[in-house]
């Protein structure tokens, strides 16, 4: 799912961070430093941010492709309440499913919703996507959900 406040934060840091590393190339050396290490920081966390969201997306795309799909049902709709963007907290799905050698009942976490899933989740098959190698590493498919609820 696409949070447009992540995208535009991400861009404004990076932009903040950038413009503050040009306009210490012309202050005197006694501010350089400072803002030197302010546009880095900006910048950084910017970057980060755009890192991570890229290192997602590609290892979902790597598990769709490669791992192996499980059948999943709904568990629960939770409030991730560990992350919170402009004031609101991001919903996931929490779906189990009977997986590896000894077949025992698993928890899957999905990535951040910005919508209430409930009604579009309830009584559905939910595919997750394994690694064979790394069963720790999975991601469930929620491509079928609508952009906004």
């Amino acid at each position: 799912m696409h949070n447009t406040s992540l995208t535009l934060l991400k861009w404004i840091f990076i932009a903040v961070g950038l413009g503050l590393l040009l306009i210490a190339i012309a202050v005197p050396n006694e501010a350089k430093w400072l803002l030197t290490l302010l546009g880095l920081m900006f910048a950084g966390v910017g970057g980060g941010i755009l890192f991570v969201g890229e290192r997602n997306a590609k290892r979902a795309a790597w598990l769709l492709q490669h791992g192996q799909r499980i059948d999943a049902e709904l568990r629960e709709v939770e409030l991730n309440t560990t992350f919170q963007v402009n004031g609101r907290h991001p919903y996931r799905a929490i779906v189990e499913a009977r997986a590896g050698f000894g077949r025992e009942l698993r928890q899957f976490r999905s990535a951040n919703i910005w919508f209430d899933p409930t009604r579009h989740l309830s009584g559905r098959r939910i595919a997750v996507y394994v690694d064979p190698a790394n069963p720790k590493r999975y991601h469930v498919d929620l491509s079928f959900l609508p952009p906004r609820g």
